[in-house]
């Protein structure tokens, strides 16, 4: 079986410059890392991380805390962060806490008794107070939750502010009678997506109808509630979806109702799912900047880069079929 003095051997470098390359510490020429990497592929190489974590008290795994896997817009978060993760030399152990706040205290108890290098998490609230209690000084990054600038690093958009395009958007293209569907106020950020979809709706001068709103949305008697609202005379025209998941319900419904998209009921969402894009018609949708996130999370770790503060990027709004002012076509 290979050694590291086999593989700094055969790649002409020190055994100290081989064990930099495969923990990646420090700055190193590109060349000697393809080199030192390309002797390991040769060798057959496989590093000893229990000997590794035994000697520096922190393994290569990042773990990553999700409320929900099975919602398309995280299962691609965690698929892009793994993809930079690796490239680092990184593992990643996914957690999904399935919206349960018992679940997600379990999981950050058991990682208090790891060497975790450290944890990304879109925490069920803004109190992040269970994770300084578990994590100790294990490095934190929070993605897109509104917390206190001097209690983790957080990367996010303004989801007020995006939820207030959105909306605008069905405004701009003539929309009058505006719809909303939004999951609890309790978990995430949803509160304040429905107050950027409010504020932007009131600025326009229309009025704001409560028997518009859907909220707690995302369980069994959504279809049902999505159903009375569309069946009504006085049906909105255009339906903001607080996230594809949500807006996706809102097509089904509208094709059993035999309703049209956009012509009879416009719609637009946050997130920008991979489905977005593919399903009919195509859904417009604000897309994150999950790449530059990623990429930024995983160099902070490697680079040891994590400052305690807020960190606000933007995306943009990805303008497709669902809100075309001239589409005639059914779902």
């Amino acid at each position: 079986m290979a050694t590291i003095k086999d593989v700094a051997r055969k790649a002409g470098v020190s055994v100290c410059t081989a064990s930099r390359v495969l923990s990646n510490k420090g700055y190193l020429k590109e060349a000697t890392k393809e080199k030192v990497l390309e002797a390991v592929k040769e060798l057959g190489y496989v590093q000893n991380r229990t000997a590794t974590e035994l000697k520096t008290g922190v393994s290569d795994t990042i773990a990553i805390l999700l409320p929900d896997i099975e919602n398309p817009f995280y299962s691609h978060f965690a698929n892009v962060i793994e993809k930079y993760a690796y490239a680092k030399g990184y593992l990643l152990f996914i957690c999904s806490t399935a919206y349960d706040l018992e679940k997600e205290e379990k999981f950050l108890r058991s990682m208090s008794a790891r060497n975790i290098r450290g944890v990304i998490a879109v925490p069920l609230t803004a109190d992040i107070s269970n994770y300084r209690k578990y994590l100790g000084n294990v490095p934190l990054v929070i993605f897109n939750r509104d917390i206190p600038d001097n209690e983790a690093l957080c990367y996010k958009v303004d989801i007020k502010h995006v939820a207030f395009e959105v909306t605008s958007h069905l405004i701009d293209i003539g929309r009058r009678n505006i719809g909303c569907i939004f999951q609890s106020f309790e978990i995430g950020n949803f509160k304040k997506r429905y107050e950027g979809a409010r504020e932007s709706i009131l600025k326009a001068n229309i009025e704001f109808r409560e028997e518009n709103m859907i909220f707690d949305a995302g369980g069994p008697d959504t279809e049902s509630k999505l159903r009375k609202l569309f069946s009504r005379k006085d049906r909105p025209d255009a339906i903001f979806a607080s996230n594809d998941m949500l807006a996706f319900m809102v097509y089904k419904v509208l094709n059993e109702l035999g309703l049209s998209i956009p012509s009879d009921v416009a719609v637009a969402s946050i997130d920008d799912t991979l489905m977005a894009d593919q399903i009919y018609p195509t859904l417009t949708s604000y897309s994150f900047p999950i790449e530059e996130i990623a990429r930024l999370i995983i160099d902070g770790f490697a680079y040891k880069q994590h400052e305690y503060t807020n960190k606000i990027l933007k995306g943009q709004l990805e303008k497709r079929m669902s809100t075309a002012v001239d589409h005639k076509q059914k779902v």
